[in-house]
């Protein structure tokens, strides 16, 4: 599963899960007047907040989150402890080269 879903389902279970641990009733969260204030007020302050170049780009970039990751987690972990080798022996201006070289999309 995508860290980004799992986190994001993770949030809305503790949410939940506190309102009725607190004894609220579920009816509560999904009540229309409650999600328009709450998600109006947000998106509100998110628009006014965030300038449009970084809008868009989060926009563009939020579709990511339901794409499955094709990245080996083992293959990056090693890329950076190389990484972290090389800029240790040489100094970080020797990853120069490897940034420049560098297709993995998460570096």
């Amino acid at each position: 599963m995508n860290p980004s879903l799992a986190a994001l389902t993770l949030g809305v279970l503790a949410i939940v899960g506190g309102h009725l641990l607190g004894g609220g009733e579920l009816g509560a969260l999904l009540s229309g007047t409650a999600l328009l204030i709450v998600l109006g007020g947000s998106l509100s302050a998110l628009l006014l907040q965030t300038p449009r170049t970084v809008l868009r780009r989060g926009l563009a970039q939020a579709r990511c989150l339901a794409d499955e990751a094709d990245t080996d987690p083992e293959a990056a972990i090693r890329m950076l402890l190389d990484h972290s080798r090389l800029s240790r022996s040489s100094g970080f201006l020797a990853l120069e080269p490897a940034a420049r070289a560098e297709t993995e999309p998460f570096l």
